[in-house]
C-alpha cells in the first residue's frame, strides 16, 4: 500500500520543488537501505524515476503532449506543431534521456 501510495504521488507532482520535496523525503525514507547503498545515496531504479518525472513536469511547461521512443528515435510531438525527432540509433538510453532533456530545455 505504501509504495502504491507513493507512485501515485510522485504522478500527480505538478512542479520540481514539488519533486525535489519528494526527492528528499524518500531519500530519507528509503535511499540508503535499498540495495545495500550507501548513506546519501539515490539507488539507480529510483533516480530513473526522479528523471522520468522530471522529464515529464518539463515537457507539460512546453505543451508537449507526449514523448515516445525507442532504439531508432524519439519522437516529441506538440499540441499544436510538428514533431521532433531525436535519432538514437547506438545510443545508451541514459545518453538519449539527456538529448531529450536538453531539447525540450532548448525550446
Amino acid at each position: 500500500k505504501q509504495r502504491i501510495a507513493l507512485y501515485r504521488r510522485m504522478n500527480s507532482l505538478n512542479d520540481k520543488k514539488e519533486l525535489e520535496d519528494l526527492k528528499n523525503e524518500m531519500l530519507d525514507r528509503f535511499g540508503h537501505a535499498y540495495r545495500g547503498g550507501k548513506a546519501g545515496t539515490t539507488p539507480t531504479e529510483l533516480e530513473a524515476l526522479f528523471r522520468i518525472i522530471e522529464l515529464k513536469i518539463e515537457a507539460g511547461e512546453k505543451n508537449i503532449t507526449s514523448i515516445t521512443g525507442g532504439s531508432e528515435l524519439v519522437e516529441i510531438k506538440f499540441e499544436l506543431k510538428k514533431p521532433i525527432v531525436i535519432r538514437t540509433r547506438n545510443m545508451p538510453k541514459d545518453k538519449w534521456f539527456d538529448q531529450v532533456r536538453d531539447k525540450i530545455r532548448h525550446l
